[in-house]
Protein backbone atom coordinates (compact mmCIF):
# COMPACT_ATOMS: atom_id res chain seq x y z
CA UNK A 1 0.00 0.00 0.00
CA UNK A 2 2.94 2.09 0.83
CA UNK A 3 4.50 1.49 -2.53
CA UNK A 4 1.19 2.17 -4.05
CA UNK A 5 1.34 5.78 -2.83
CA UNK A 6 4.52 6.49 -3.42
CA UNK A 7 4.44 5.45 -6.77
CA UNK A 8 1.02 7.67 -7.00
CA UNK A 9 3.21 10.75 -6.02
CA UNK A 10 6.03 9.98 -8.14
CA UNK A 11 3.84 9.88 -11.19
CA UNK A 12 1.88 13.45 -9.97
CA UNK A 13 5.24 15.06 -9.86
CA UNK A 14 6.45 13.74 -12.85
CA UNK A 15 3.06 14.85 -14.56
CA UNK A 16 3.38 18.34 -13.11
CA UNK A 17 7.10 18.51 -14.14
CA UNK A 18 5.87 17.61 -18.02
CA UNK A 19 2.98 20.31 -16.95
CA UNK A 20 5.35 22.59 -16.28
CA UNK A 21 7.96 22.14 -18.84
CA UNK A 22 5.37 22.13 -21.86
CA UNK A 23 3.81 25.58 -20.01
CA UNK A 24 7.26 26.64 -20.72
CA UNK A 25 7.98 25.29 -24.31
CA UNK A 26 4.30 27.31 -24.96
CA UNK A 27 5.62 30.74 -23.21
CA UNK A 28 8.80 30.56 -25.51
CA UNK A 29 6.92 29.81 -28.11
CA UNK A 30 4.34 32.37 -27.85
CA UNK A 31 7.19 34.60 -27.44
CA UNK A 32 8.83 34.02 -30.69
CA UNK A 33 5.64 34.54 -32.05
CA UNK A 34 5.03 37.67 -30.88
CA UNK A 35 8.48 38.51 -31.65
CA UNK A 36 8.26 37.23 -34.79
CA UNK A 37 4.97 39.47 -35.64
CA UNK A 38 6.42 42.63 -34.29
CA UNK A 39 8.97 42.30 -36.89
CA UNK A 40 6.28 41.86 -38.80
CA UNK A 41 4.63 44.90 -38.19
CA UNK A 42 7.89 46.83 -38.50
CA UNK A 43 8.88 45.65 -41.80
CA UNK A 44 4.76 46.37 -43.05
CA UNK A 45 5.22 49.81 -41.78
CA UNK A 46 8.25 50.21 -43.50
CA UNK A 47 7.23 49.08 -46.57
CA UNK A 48 3.84 51.21 -46.10
CA UNK A 49 5.72 54.03 -45.64
CA UNK A 50 7.72 53.14 -48.84
CA UNK A 51 4.86 53.07 -50.59
CA UNK A 52 3.58 56.60 -49.42
CA UNK A 53 6.51 57.91 -50.78
CA UNK A 54 6.74 55.85 -53.68
CA UNK A 55 2.83 58.03 -54.17
CA UNK A 56 4.09 61.27 -53.32
CA UNK A 57 6.72 60.82 -55.91
CA UNK A 58 5.06 59.91 -58.73
CA UNK A 59 1.89 62.43 -57.39
CA UNK A 60 4.74 65.05 -57.74
CA UNK A 61 5.85 63.98 -61.24
CA UNK A 62 2.64 63.19 -62.49
CA UNK A 63 1.81 67.76 -61.60
CA UNK A 64 5.22 68.64 -63.15
CA UNK A 65 4.32 66.52 -66.30
CA UNK A 66 0.79 68.07 -66.44
CA UNK A 67 2.60 71.62 -66.24
CA UNK A 68 5.04 70.76 -68.80
CA UNK A 69 2.03 69.32 -70.98
CA UNK A 70 0.25 72.74 -70.65
CA UNK A 71 3.45 74.23 -71.30
CA UNK A 72 4.20 72.42 -74.80
CA UNK A 73 0.78 73.16 -75.36
CA UNK A 74 0.93 76.65 -75.35
CA UNK A 75 4.08 76.55 -77.31
CA UNK A 76 2.91 74.69 -80.06
CA UNK A 77 -0.13 77.02 -80.42
CA UNK A 78 2.01 80.03 -80.39
CA UNK A 79 4.37 78.25 -83.01
CA UNK A 80 1.12 77.47 -84.98
CA UNK A 81 -0.07 81.05 -84.60
CA UNK A 82 3.44 82.55 -85.79
CA UNK A 83 3.62 79.90 -89.10
CA UNK A 84 0.55 81.21 -90.48
CA UNK A 85 1.74 84.56 -91.03
CA UNK A 86 5.42 83.49 -92.22
CA UNK A 87 3.17 80.92 -94.51
CA UNK A 88 0.85 83.69 -95.93
CA UNK A 89 4.07 86.37 -96.75
CA UNK A 90 5.49 83.16 -98.35
CA UNK A 91 2.71 82.20 -100.69
CA UNK A 92 2.45 86.35 -101.26
CA UNK A 93 6.15 86.71 -102.10
CA UNK A 94 5.79 83.49 -104.58
CA UNK A 95 2.83 85.00 -106.23
CA UNK A 96 4.48 88.09 -106.40
CA UNK A 97 7.33 86.11 -108.09
CA UNK A 98 5.78 84.41 -110.37
CA UNK A 99 3.94 88.18 -111.87
CA UNK A 100 7.46 89.61 -111.81
CA UNK A 101 8.64 86.20 -114.02
CA UNK A 102 6.10 86.52 -116.56
CA UNK A 103 6.19 90.57 -116.79
CA UNK A 104 10.01 89.94 -117.27
CA UNK A 105 9.04 87.20 -120.42
CA UNK A 106 7.05 89.87 -121.97
CA UNK A 107 9.72 92.66 -121.62
CA UNK A 108 12.23 90.37 -123.06
CA UNK A 109 9.66 89.47 -125.83
CA UNK A 110 9.69 92.94 -126.71
CA UNK A 111 12.95 93.97 -126.34
CA UNK A 112 14.34 91.26 -128.80
CA UNK A 113 11.25 92.75 -131.14
CA UNK A 114 12.23 96.18 -130.91
CA UNK A 115 16.43 95.19 -130.97
CA UNK A 116 14.78 93.28 -134.57
CA UNK A 117 13.64 96.76 -135.45
CA UNK A 118 16.66 98.70 -134.66
CA UNK A 119 18.85 96.46 -136.51
CA UNK A 120 16.48 96.36 -139.77
CA UNK A 121 16.41 100.54 -139.40
CA UNK A 122 20.11 100.47 -139.01
CA UNK A 123 20.72 98.28 -142.41
CA UNK A 124 18.44 100.67 -144.25
CA UNK A 125 19.85 103.50 -143.14
CA UNK A 126 23.07 101.59 -144.29
CA UNK A 127 21.65 100.98 -147.51
CA UNK A 128 20.35 104.45 -148.49
CA UNK A 129 22.36 105.35 -151.14
CA UNK A 130 23.84 109.32 -151.06
CA UNK A 131 22.38 112.14 -153.02
CA UNK A 132 24.39 114.05 -154.87
CA UNK A 133 26.00 117.01 -153.30
CA UNK A 134 24.40 119.56 -155.10
CA UNK A 135 20.79 119.41 -153.27
CA UNK A 136 18.55 122.43 -153.61
CA UNK A 137 17.47 124.05 -150.62
CA UNK A 138 14.16 122.95 -151.46
CA UNK A 139 15.08 118.98 -151.43
CA UNK A 140 16.65 119.85 -148.42
CA UNK A 141 13.93 121.21 -146.78
CA UNK A 142 11.65 119.02 -148.24
CA UNK A 143 13.21 115.91 -146.49
CA UNK A 144 13.93 117.73 -143.25
CA UNK A 145 9.91 118.16 -142.80
CA UNK A 146 9.13 114.63 -143.43
CA UNK A 147 11.34 113.71 -140.74
CA UNK A 148 10.24 115.85 -138.43
CA UNK A 149 6.62 115.09 -139.36
CA UNK A 150 7.53 111.41 -138.30
CA UNK A 151 9.23 112.79 -134.84
CA UNK A 152 6.14 114.56 -134.06
CA UNK A 153 3.80 112.22 -134.71
CA UNK A 154 6.49 109.67 -132.19
CA UNK A 155 7.25 107.42 -135.32
CA UNK A 156 10.60 106.94 -134.03
CA UNK A 157 12.01 104.38 -136.45
CA UNK A 158 10.33 106.05 -139.50
CA UNK A 159 12.37 109.61 -138.16
CA UNK A 160 15.16 107.86 -137.49
CA UNK A 161 15.47 106.81 -141.24
CA UNK A 162 14.63 109.81 -142.52
CA UNK A 163 16.94 112.16 -140.52
CA UNK A 164 19.89 109.80 -141.33
CA UNK A 165 18.55 110.18 -145.06
CA UNK A 166 18.59 114.08 -145.06
CA UNK A 167 22.37 114.22 -142.64
CA UNK A 168 23.80 112.01 -145.80
CA UNK A 169 21.89 113.92 -148.54
CA UNK A 170 23.04 117.04 -146.49
CA UNK A 171 26.00 116.90 -144.50
CA UNK A 172 26.46 120.92 -143.98
CA UNK A 173 22.98 121.59 -144.04
CA UNK A 174 21.77 124.05 -141.61
CA UNK A 175 19.64 121.45 -139.50
CA UNK A 176 22.26 118.77 -139.76
CA UNK A 177 23.03 119.26 -135.97
CA UNK A 178 19.60 118.71 -135.09
CA UNK A 179 19.30 116.06 -137.35
CA UNK A 180 21.83 114.19 -135.90
CA UNK A 181 20.23 114.73 -132.30
CA UNK A 182 16.80 113.66 -133.25
CA UNK A 183 18.37 110.88 -134.44
CA UNK A 184 19.88 110.03 -131.00
CA UNK A 185 16.61 111.12 -129.22
CA UNK A 186 14.39 108.48 -131.81
CA UNK A 187 16.94 105.74 -130.86
CA UNK A 188 16.62 106.43 -127.11
CA UNK A 189 12.26 106.26 -127.57
CA UNK A 190 12.64 102.53 -129.09
CA UNK A 191 15.03 101.66 -126.36
CA UNK A 192 18.42 101.55 -127.57
CA UNK A 193 20.06 103.46 -125.41
CA UNK A 194 23.83 102.62 -126.73
CA UNK A 195 22.87 103.85 -130.18
CA UNK A 196 21.31 106.81 -128.76
CA UNK A 197 24.65 107.30 -126.40
CA UNK A 198 26.49 107.11 -129.53
CA UNK A 199 24.72 109.82 -131.51
CA UNK A 200 24.55 112.61 -128.44
CA UNK A 201 28.04 112.12 -128.64
CA UNK A 202 28.57 112.54 -131.77
CA UNK A 203 26.32 116.42 -131.68
CA UNK A 204 28.85 117.06 -128.55
CA UNK A 205 31.91 116.65 -130.78
CA UNK A 206 30.75 117.60 -134.25
CA UNK A 207 28.56 120.64 -133.21
CA UNK A 208 30.11 121.16 -129.13
CA UNK A 209 28.62 125.24 -129.40
CA UNK A 210 25.39 124.57 -130.75
CA UNK A 211 22.01 124.26 -128.49
CA UNK A 212 21.69 120.49 -129.29
CA UNK A 213 24.92 119.87 -128.27
CA UNK A 214 23.53 120.98 -125.16
CA UNK A 215 20.34 119.22 -125.34
CA UNK A 216 22.29 116.47 -126.26
CA UNK A 217 24.59 116.60 -122.98
CA UNK A 218 21.25 116.87 -120.75
CA UNK A 219 20.27 113.79 -122.17
CA UNK A 220 23.37 111.57 -122.41
CA UNK A 221 23.52 112.41 -118.72
CA UNK A 222 19.93 110.89 -118.20
CA UNK A 223 20.59 107.45 -119.85
CA UNK A 224 21.41 105.33 -117.06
Amino acid sequence: MKNLLYAILIGVLFQGCLDTRDSAKDVEEKQQIQKQVGSLQRSTADVNSKFQETDDSLSKLSARVDVLDNHLGKQDEKVEKSMLPRDQKIKELTEKLNVHQEVMTKLDTQITALQNQVNQMTEEMKRAPPAASAKSEGGEKGDYKIAEDYFDKKQWQDAAITFEKYRKQNPKGKHAAEALYKIGVSFQELGSKDEAKVFYKDVMSQYPNSTDAKKASTRLKGIK
